[in-house]
């Protein structure tokens, strides 16, 4: 970056006293750099932090930004079970293909778990989504009501969950 911003600033041509001009900004940047030691000295001393903390000790997880992440995340790890079972296909020929797919429906435990955890993704990832479309056309945007909307949402996953755990067995 250093050389970019003096390269800029001294077309092909007009840099004579580019090794100068370095040096200069070189010892700019040591400037900045004891300016900040001062600076973190200074908070030590009063004893504050000096760098941020890892998530959960001093920053309080916050549902609303927790619901947002999950809902990010089983989006993609939706679309890539879809693409994947999609791929697949493609490279197995359709007897190969169904025969795999009958070699896991032989591992009962790893069939059922499986199916949960994508109906689980998936009812989360609807309902959510019903949630964020509300948003979109003006309603719930209140604090409460984010926090409400959000918790209805856990609870009729959890319900989805369920019920999905009950037709298994």
């Amino acid at each position: 970056m250093l050389i970019t911003r003096i390269i800029t600033l001294y077309p092909r041509g007009q840099s004579k006293n580019l090794l100068t001009k370095i040096g200069q900004q070189i010892r700019n940047d040591s400037t900045f750099a004891k300016e900040a030691e001062k600076f973190m000295a200074r908070h030590a001393k009063r004893g504050s932090p000096q760098s941020p903390y890892m998530l959960g000790l001093t920053y309080k997880i916050q549902l609303t930004s927790m619901l947002s992440l999950t809902h990010r995340i089983t989006g993609v790890g939706l679309g890539l079970i879809i693409y994947g079972f999609g791929i697949a296909e493609l490279l197995y020929s359709n007897k190969n293909y169904a025969q795999l797919l009958e070699s896991y429906a032989d591992v009962i435990p790893c069939k059922s778990i499986f199916k949960v955890m994508c109906g689980t993704a998936l009812a989360y990832h609807t309902f959510n989504g019903i949630r964020h479309l509300c948003w979109d056309m003006g309603y719930g945007y209140s604090i409460p009501r984010l926090y409400l909307t959000g918790y209805v949402v856990l609870g009729i996953t959890a319900l989805c969950m369920v019920a999905l755990l009950a037709k298994q067995q």
